[in-house]
């Protein structure tokens, strides 16, 4: 599932680590989960905004993939954007970069711990296979 299709203006809480988002999304997995259903949710979020939540109780495993690539991949990936999308600025970029560099810092670092997935120099198409490997070898 693509987390953003449930956002709203009103889950803009970055006091609270946006923490009503995250709970909102959690029950919505959960419900699939409880109807036999293995959910996947795709996202920008780092593990402590969900394994604070309360409905993260629910839940026996979570697992974190980050997909990651060097600052030149990610750079040229966000000025490609189309332009409505307002990510080719340097403040967008550089924040993009800081972000990018936190989950290779940390993954190994945090618990639980994030598998990393370099995407540097793959097609898209052996990317999509990774990750659907990955994610039939967690459920």
């Amino acid at each position: 599932m693509e987390g953003d299709i449930l956002w709203r203006s009103e889950f803009n809480q970055p006091e609270n680590d946006y923490r009503d988002y995250r709970e909102t999304w959690l029950r919505v997995c959960k419900n699939i989960s409880q109807g036999g259903r293995p959910v996947v949710l795709c996202g920008c979020s780092i593990p402590s905004q969900f394994e604070n939540c309360i409905e993260r109780r629910y839940f026996t495993d979570l697992y974190y993939l980050a997909l990651v690539c060097d600052d030149d991949s990610l750079t040229r990936r966000l000025k490609g954007r189309p332009s409505w999308r307002k990510s080719d600025s340097d403040e967008h970029i550089k924040a993009h970069i800081r972000f990018n560099h936190w989950f290779k810092n940390s993954a190994e670092k945090i618990t639980p711990k994030i598998t990393i997935l370099d995407t540097s120099s793959e097609p898209s198409e052996t990317t999509v296979e990774k990750v659907r490997k990955w994610i039939l070898e967690k459920i």
